[in-house]
């Protein structure tokens, strides 16, 4: 199944700028750790746009603490206001600039760092941009893909390094 893209992945091995455009996301929490949390954060998030019928968009984004996973409305959204729910919150997130990092792996801690360590080293390929904030990942694939053909990103929000 084909899903709507709201930007393009960043190629395996590559770290590179990328300009993501503002958009609607749809986010679950939780105060725990990503990573023992995400099954529960996708159940919450996939209910959700189940009974709305919202279509399915990639990617999906998750922060590490606390633990956040966000799906996103895309263009194929045709729907109105979406009722509230206790469990998923309806944010506008603006338009943000980050390094990005390409990996292939299972979504795993070990491959969030393997993409952290990619942009902490490929840094200096950009000297016009300074790190700030805190990373979060950024996964391409469904649950049934094998974890060695899974593609993820890790993200780093930058600013102009004469930034302030």
């Amino acid at each position: 199944m084909a899903y709507e893209s709201i930007y393009q992945p960043t190629p395996p091995g590559t770290v590179e700028l990328k300009h993501i455009p503002a958009v609607t996301a749809l986010c679950a929490k939780v105060e725990a750790d990503y990573f023992p949390e995400a099954n529960r954060l996708f159940r919450r998030l996939f209910d959700f746009i189940r009974v709305r019928d919202i279509p399915m968009t990639v990617p999906v984004e998750a922060d590490m603490k606390p633990g956040t996973m966000r799906f996103f409305l895309g263009a194929g959204f045709k729907g109105g206001p979406i009722p509230p729910s206790p469990n998923v919150q309806v944010v506008v997130l603006p338009a943000r600039t980050v390094l990005s990092a390409g990996v292939r792996g299972s979504y795993t801690p070990a491959t969030f760092r393997k993409g952290m360590d990619a942009i902490e080293n490929g840094q200096t390929n950009f000297p016009q941009w300074r790190l700030v904030g805190t990373p979060y990942a950024v996964y391409w694939n469904g649950p049934f893909l094998p974890g060695f053909l899974k593609r993820s990103e890790v993200h780093w929000p930058v600013v102009p390094a004469n930034t302030p």
